[in-house]
Order: structure tokens, then C-alpha cells, then sequence
């Protein structure tokens, strides 16, 4: 059995998808494994956006496309991005025994956030969806339930990526952000990796495809715009919602460039 078949195997109800970081790598054991190579994409040595997506490698992975969504359950930026994917996919398919609707974590940015939790990986017109929750709704454990310190949350969450995620997804998502700033990130700067400032996995996005892989860093809109909406009711709105509907127009865009 290969790794990706391990992966399916072990991921069923809560698969994976995508993501996210790196903690602080001043050595340079890990380089960038990736390069750019087709003309118009944003050059990767000006790191990434936050907010949007960048396409990190040409390299041809396969005749499907690979949607990996890493988020924690109680993640502001997961609940909004949230949505954009339900839409998307909602054009294709029957949603509703994939997704339950959820709040984000009273505590965070942004409290009670609506969106969906993404119940367990899917497979639509020869896209793979695999949704992975690193940590739970306050993140004082783990999806599997291990305890979750801050000071370590960081740490822990990039072991349990590297378990539970192909390696190849996981080389990439971590070469990407140990190596790389992200642009307009809160706290970042120019000067630095997104790692450095990173206190624990945060939501990201990475799409694998024929033409190559993108990497999402942040919310595709601000949760602001569906803060204090009720997340049963956008269940059906947010087909209604420009912000929505543009974000998952983007989203469209990525995975059927493939």
C-alpha cells in the first residue's frame, strides 16, 4: 500500500487537506524543495500573500486534483474560508452529509464566527477533498485528544501534520513556510518567515493538481463579514453573499486550472 493509500485509509472521517507552517528554522536544513516554473505566477522569492493564493511548484502531480484543508475547529479564518469551499462544491453536489455548521471559539478574533465543519473527506469530478482538524474548538487539545499546552501547540500540531498528512504535502507546506514570508500577515514583516511568529498551525489550503501546487495562507475575506450571522441560516444565504461568492469563484478558479 502506498503512503497516499495509508493516508486515505487512516484519515476516514476526518481527512485531509492542506497545510500549514513551520516553526522556526534558523538553520537551513530545510530548503525550499519547490521552485516556480511557469511565467505569470507570483515569483516565489517574494514569499506569499496572505489571503490569496500562490502557485509554489509547476511540478505535475497526478491526473486528480488534491485538495488538502488544514484548520483547528475553533479557527475564525477556518470558519470563513469555510464557506467559499461549501459553495464551490454545492454547485456540484449534495453537501449536506459532509458539513454540520459550527462557531468559532468564543475566546479568539472574531468569536462565534459562523461556518461549516467539513465531516470527512469527498470526492467530486476528480477532485479529492480532505479536510484535517489539528486542534479542538478551544485548543487546549488535539482532534485525537491530546493536551495542548501553548507554549508547544506549535510543535505539536506540526508533528500531528507530519503523521497524519503524505509526505509530499508535508515537505511542501513546510519547506514553503519555514523558507518563505507571508505578506500582510498580523504580526509578519518582510524580513521574516511566517514560522517565526507562528504560535500554533493555523488555516491553509494547498492544491495539488497535473499543472502544479498553490498554497493558501489566511482567510480568503475577513471574518468580519459574516460575523454575527447565524450559521444554520448561511447554510442556505451564502449562496446569496457576494464576499462568498467571490471567494469561492476564486477557489473555482485554482482547482479547475488543473
Amino acid at each position: 500500500m502506498t503512503r497516499r493509500q495509508k493516508f486515505f485509509t487512516f484519515a476516514g472521517t476526518i481527512v485531509v487537506i492542506a497545510l500549514l507552517i513551520g516553526s522556526i528554522a534558523a538553520s537551513g536544513y530545510y530548503k525550499r524543495l519547490f521552485e516556480l516554473e511557469n511565467a505569470g505566477s507570483t515569483n516565489l522569492a517574494n514569499g506569499l500573500t496572505w489571503g490569496q493564493f500562490t502557485h509554489i511548484s509547476g511540478q505535475d502531480y497526478g491526473n486528480t486534483t488534491q485538495v488538502y484543508y488544514v484548520s483547528w475547529y475553533g479557527c475564525p479564518i477556518g470558519a470563513a474560508d469555510s464557506w467559499a469551499f461549501y459553495v464551490y462544491f454545492s454547485r456540484a453536489m449534495n453537501m449536506s452529509i459532509y458539513v454540520s455548521p459550527h462557531y468559532s471559539d468564543p475566546y479568539d478574533s472574531f468569536p462565534n464566527t459562523p461556518g461549516v465543519i467539513f465531516e470527512k473527506q469527498f470526492t467530486v469530478g476528480g477532485v479529492w477533498f480532505h479536510p484535517l482538524y489539528v486542534y479542538n474548538q478551544y485548543m487546549n487539545q488535539t482532534t485525537g485528544g491530546l493536551s495542548v499546552n501553548r507554549s508547544d501547540s506549535l510543535e505539536l500540531g506540526i508533528s500531528l501534520l507530519q503523521s497524519e498528512l503524505p509526505q509530499e504535502v508535508y515537505s511542501l507546506e513546510r519547506s514553503a513556510m519555514e523558507t518563505l514570508p507571508t505578506f500582510g500577515m498580523p504580526g509578519n514583516s518582510v524580513n521574516i518567515s511566517s514560522g517565526t511568529i507562528l504560535q500554533h498551525v493555523n488555516t491553509n489550503v494547498i492544491v495539488l493538481g497535473p499543472k502544479g501546487a498553490w498554497i493558501l495562507n489566511g482567510p480568503l475575506f475577513t471574518p468580519e463579514f459574516i460575523y454575527g450571522q447565524n450559521a444554520d441560516d448561511l447554510l442556505a444565504g451564502a449562496f446569496n453573499n457576494s464576499e462568498i461568492q467571490t471567494a469561492a469563484s476564486l477557489v473555482g478558479s485554482v482547482i479547475q486550472s488543473d
